[in-house]
C-alpha cells in the first residue's frame, strides 16, 4: 500500500516580492549565480527562477503547460536519505505511537523525498512511501488510525534533521549571495514571524533581537496532508477507508464512484484517496495541485492568525505610540496580502490541465475563499479600531491643548492685573503721574479706583470663572 505525505513548515527564507516584480531580469540573474555556487554543489537542488535558456517569453509551449513566468516554488531540494537514517527516523516514530504492535511487522520503503521552498517563510515536504504491514497483528482500521500518528513523528524527525543540517545552510548561502536585495533581512523575517509567534529568547538577551530565538519554528511541520493510494483488489476495504480516512459530507457511494470509476481521485480536508491505477501524469498533477494549494492556504492561515493578534493588540492599548506601530504593521500586512492575492488569482488563471481543476476543487474543499473573506473582514475591524484610537487620542490631545491655551490666557490675565495694580501703586506714590482731566476713561482707571490687592484678586476670580466655564463646556461636549 502506498502513501504520500505533504506537510508545510516555516523557514527563514522570504522574498521582497515588490522588488522581484520591479526588476525580474536582475532577480533571475541572482538565481543564475546561485546555481553556480561551489558551496551548493554537494546538494541536489533544482532552481525554478533561473533565466530562460532560449531567452523567449513564449507562453503555452504545450497545451498542458502553465503560463506563469515565476513558479510559486522558488527551489526544490532533494535530500539524500540512506538506510541508516531511514531506520533512525522509523525507530523514533515507532517509539511514539501508542499501538506497540504497529511496528512489529511494519515494512517501510521510502520512494521519494522532496522539499519545496516557497516565498513568505513557507516550505513543504513531500514524501512517498510503500508500506507493508501484517494484517494478522493489526486490523486495517487500527492501521489507518496509527499511521496518522506515526507519520507525524516520522516527518517531524526527518524534516527537523534535514533543516538544521542542510537546508538552513542552503538558505544562508543564497541570502549571502543576494546581499539582502531580493531576499529579506533577518530583521524583516523576525518582524514577520513575531506576528504569530513569540520568540524563545534567553534571559539577558534583548527580546526578538536574533533569528536564533525563532529556530524552534523552522523545520517544524504545521500539519500533514495524507494521500492513500489503493489498488482495485483493496476495494473490499473501502468501507473502512471511508469511515476512518475520509471526513466529509459526501456519501459512501459518491466517494467510491469517484475513486474507482470517474476521476480515480478523491481530495478532501487533510486526507485523500487515489486509485493506484490512475494515469501517472494525472497523479503528478494532483500532487502538484495539493502542494500549491497547501502553500497558499498556509500563508493565508498565517495572515489570519496575525490579524487576530493585531485585533487583540489594538483592543488592549490606547497608547498613541503603540497604535502608530499597529497602524504601520497593518499597512505592511495589507500590502503583503494584496500582493499574495494577486499572485493567487494569477496562478489560478495561468494553471492548465488537471492542476487547474484540482487547485480550484481544493480551494473549495478547504474554504479558501471564506478564509480570504474572513481576512478582509479582520482588516476592516483593525482599521476601525485603530482609527477610533486615533480619534480618541486626537480629542485627548485637543483637550490638553485647549487647557494649556486657557492656562496661558489666565497667566496673561493675572499678569495684566498685576500691571494694573502696579500702575495704581505708582500713582499713589507719585501723584504727578496721575492721568489728566482730558484722558479718556479706560482700564487704567481700574488701577486708580481700587487698591492693588483688589485688582489682583479680581484678575484671579475672573480667570477661575472663565476656567470653570471652560471645564463645564468640555464635559458637556464629551
Amino acid at each position: 500500500m502506498k502513501f504520500n505525505f505533504i506537510a508545510p513548515f516555516r523557514t527563514h527564507f522570504n522574498l521582497n516580492t515588490d522588488l522581484v516584480f520591479v526588476d525580474e531580469n536582475r532577480y533571475k540573474k541572482l538565481w543564475d549565480r546561485v546555481e553556480k555556487l561551489n558551496s551548493l554543489k554537494g546538494f541536489n537542488i533544482f532552481f525554478n527562477h533561473v533565466s530562460d535558456e532560449d531567452n523567449t517569453q513564449y507562453k503555452y509551449k504545450k497545451i498542458t503547460e502553465d503560463s506563469t513566468d515565476l513558479d510559486a516554488t522558488v527551489f526544490k531540494y532533494f535530500p539524500k536519505i540512506n538506510q541508516e537514517q531511514l531506520k533512525f527516523y522509523t525507530d523514533v516514530a515507532n517509539e511514539c505511537v501508542e499501538n506497540k504492535q504497529f511496528h512489529t511487522q511494519l515494512m517501510i520503503e521510502l520512494n521519494t523525498v522532496r522539499i519545496d521552498i516557497y516565498d513568505n517563510t513557507v516550505g513543504i515536504i513531500d514524501l512517498s512511501f510503500n508500506v507493508n504491514f501484517d494484517r494478522s497483528l493489526n486490523t486495517f482500521e487500527e492501521f489507518l488510525n496509527t499511521i496518522q500518528e506515526w507519520s507525524n513523528m516520522f516527518i517531524d524527525t526527518l524534516l527537523k534533521t534535514e533543516y538544521d543540517t542542510n537546508l538552513s545552510k542552503i538558505i544562508d548561502e543564497i541570502t549571502k549571495e543576494d546581499g539582502q536585495q531580493f531576499t529579506s533581512s533577518h530583521k524583516d523575517i523576525i518582524e514577520l514571524l513575531n506576528t504569530t509567534h513569540q520568540s524563545n529568547y534567553r534571559k539577558g538577551q534583548k527580546k526578538n533581537c536574533s533569528l536564533a530565538n525563532y529556530e524552534y519554528l523552522f523545520g517544524k511541520p504545521l500539519w500533514t496532508n495524507r494521500s492513500l493510494l489503493i489498488k482495485e483488489e483493496d476495494k473490499q476495504l473501502f468501507p473502512i477507508m471511508k469511515e476512518n480516512w475520509i471526513y466529509g459530507d459526501e456519501t459512501y457511494e459518491a466517494v467510491e464512484k469517484r475513486v474507482f470509476s470517474n476521476d480515480c481521485i478523491y481530495v478532501g480536508w487533510g486526507h485523500n484517496l487515489i486509485n493506484e491505477g490512475c494515469e501517472p501524469q494525472k497523479l503528478n498533477d494532483v500532487l502538484a495541485a495539493i502542494n500549491l494549494a497547501q502553500y497558499y492556504y498556509t500563508v493565508l492561515d498565517f495572515i489570519n492568525e496575525s490579524l487576530t493578534k493585531l485585533i487583540g493588540k489594538s483592543t488592549n492599548t490606547s497608547n498613541m505610540r503603540q497604535t502608530q506601530q499597529n497602524n504601520l504593521h497593518l499597512r505592511r500586512m495589507i500590502d503583503s496580502i494584496n500582493i499574495l492575492l494577486i499572485q493567487y488569482n494569477d496562478t489560478k488563471l495561468q494553471l492548465q490541465s488537471n492542476r487547474k481543476v484540482y487547485v480550484q476543487l481544493l480551494s473549495e474543499k478547504w474554504s479558501m475563499e471564506n478564509l480570504i473573506t474572513n481576512i478582509k473582514g479582520k482588516i476592516e475591524i483593525c482599521k476601525e479600531k485603530i482609527e477610533s484610537i486615533f480619534q480618541l487620542n486626537l480629542k485627548r490631545n485637543q483637550k490638553i491643548t485647549e487647557r494649556i491655551l486657557i492656562a496661558l490666557a489666565g497667566i496673561a490675565l493675572i499678569d495684566f492685573s498685576l500691571s494694573l495694580s502696579q500702575f495704581g501703586r505708582a500713582i499713589y506714590v507719585n501723584p504727578d503721574l496721575a492721568p489728566q482731566d482730558n484722558w479718556i476713561p479706560g482700564l487704567l482707571n481700574i488701577g486708580l479706583s481700587y487698591t492693588p490687592n483688589i485688582v489682583l484678586w479680581g484678575g484671579f476670580l475672573l480667570f477661575f470663572s472663565v476656567y470653570l466655564l471652560f471645564l463645564i463646556h468640555q464635559r458637556r461636549g464629551q
